[in-house]
This record gives structure tokens, sequence and C-alpha cells, in this order.
């Protein structure tokens, strides 16, 4: 969601040209867990703690800075089945119920 806060601020500066932003599917941890894991725990092991000590505080302020509250709680895995449930949505509703699943997804 930070990402698309940015472009809709980009977007925003720019109301004389008419924009289509679609989600594409991208994985960043082809591997992930399906089952999921610890999101905490995920990023100590993957980046170390002294690492996630100094990112945490920048994430929280990013994310702080566009409205929304950042966790490290909960848990992360595969992100295959939401990019297919992205993708459907914007067939069966295109660009507008795309950006409402995404935003259900990811703030609630």
């Amino acid at each position: 969601m930070l990402g698309k806060r940015y472009v809709e601020a980009a977007i925003a500066q720019h109301p004389d040209i008419d924009f289509e932003v679609r989600w594409r599917p991208f994985l960043l941890n082809p591997s992930a867990s399906k089952t999921g894991v610890n999101k905490r725990e995920m990023y100590m092991q993957k980046f170390g703690a002294a690492r996630v000590a100094q990112m945490v505080p920048m994430m929280v302020g990013k994310f702080n800075d566009v409205g929304i509250k950042y966790s490290l709680g909960g848990q992360t895995g595969s992100t295959v089945d939401s990019h297919r449930l992205a993708t459907y949505a914007y067939q069966q509703g295109g660009v507008e119920m795309q950006n409402k699943l995404m935003e259900e997804m990811f703030m609630n």
C-alpha cells in the first residue's frame, strides 16, 4: 500500500492526464510458506536483528507519512492465491474492483 499511496500522490499532481493503474503479480519471495510464518521472525531470519532494528523505525515513519499504521505483527506467506484473486477481480470489475480488493486485503 505504501507504493500505491506514492503513485496516487504523483497522479494527483497531474489532473490533466488520465491514468489507469493496475496491480500486476510479482512474487518477492517465490519460496514463501503456503501455510504462513510469523512476520517478525521471518524478518529476523532474513535480515538479522540489527538490520530489523534499523528498518522498523524507518518503515513506521514512511507508512505514517501516508496515513497507514505499519506493523510487523501477524503472519506472512505465499501471495500466489492473492495474485490470482486480484487478477479475477480485474477481470470481473476492472480497475475499480481490483483496487477495492487490494485496499481490503492490505488494510483490513
